[in-house]
């Protein structure tokens, strides 16, 4: 599937000349540098294919992407947002044993609310900043920060300890529209990671276990590194956590206030 592990050779080449145009023997080598074992015949039949699909275009020695498909791709992604359809005042549950498929999910909510809701800011309260430990995640995550700038939207991050470590990830984090503080809010429960879009509220709840063995993490430990591996390990293992989706004006409007006490938004 594309931009996936699991990729045919057809999504391989689509990946590839989506980087920018190639000749089919410089195409050829990429495929060989990405550990595609394949023959230059099977790539020229899998070119044959995605041009008469007009996926690939030929222009003299050239091949690229067709704008027209990128276009059209685009077009059937952002017609709709798939999001749960709510009324004010309901809500919706998801329950997860991995933090990576969690947190899949939890970006494709907030990149929804985030097309639907183009002006607003995001405001997010984490207890721990714990989500750049997932391993499988960091990528994402990394991604996900340099949105902020790339799309010049407002982010407002509020993490809820004043640790080494945190200290350490406001500094990696922030950006001219990305805000970071560290306090401690006790009315904010340790296990319950919070984000609001609009008039959409995302509460990520993890279990007893799980927020007991992280808060002892960061008490007990005292580098940075001792912290992130263990943090590394303890956040691989399988626990109930789950993600409340609910649109609610009134709350989300309470929780925008409290996390943004200690910001400034520009005009």
């Amino acid at each position: 599937m594309l931009f996936t592990s699991r990729e045919s050779l057809e999504d391989l080449i689509v990946r590839l000349l989506s980087e920018g145009e190639s000749s089919p023997l410089e195409l050829f080598g990429k495929i060989l540098e990405n550990g595609k074992d394949v023959t230059i015949q099977a790539m020229y039949k899998a070119l044959r294919y995605l041009i008469k699909s007009s996926v690939v275009v030929k222009s003299g020695k050239k091949l690229v992407v067709s704008r027209e498909w990128a276009d059209h791709i685009n077009n059937a992604f952002t017609k709709t947002y798939a999001i749960p359809s709510l009324s004010e005042g309901e809500s919706v549950h998801y329950y997860y044993k991995s933090l990576v498929n969690l947190d899949s999910y939890w970006k494709h909510l907030v990149k929804s609310l985030k097309e639907i809701y183009k002006d607003y800011p995001v405001f997010s309260y984490s207890p721990y900043g714990i989500w750049f430990h997932i391993e499988e995640r960091q990528e994402s995550q990394t991604g996900f920060v340099k949105e902020f700038e790339q799309q010049k939207r407002y982010g407002f991050l509020v993490i809820g300890n004043n640790t080494t470590i945190d200290r350490e990830l406001k500094k990696t984090l922030q950006n001219d529209f990305l805000q970071v503080d560290t306090w401690q809010n006790t009315s904010f429960r340790p296990s319950e990671y919070l984000t609001v879009i609009g008039d959409y509220v995302i509460i990520t709840k993890l279990s007893k276990k799980l927020t007991s063995l992280i808060e002892s993490t960061y008490q007990n430990l005292d580098t940075v590194t001792e912290i992130e591996l263990e943090l590394s390990r303890i956040l691989q293992t399988r626990d109930s956590a789950q993600i409340k989706f609910e649109r609610n004006a009134k709350k989300a409007k309470m929780l925008r206030k409290k996390i943004f006490n200690n910001f400034y938004l520009p005009p």
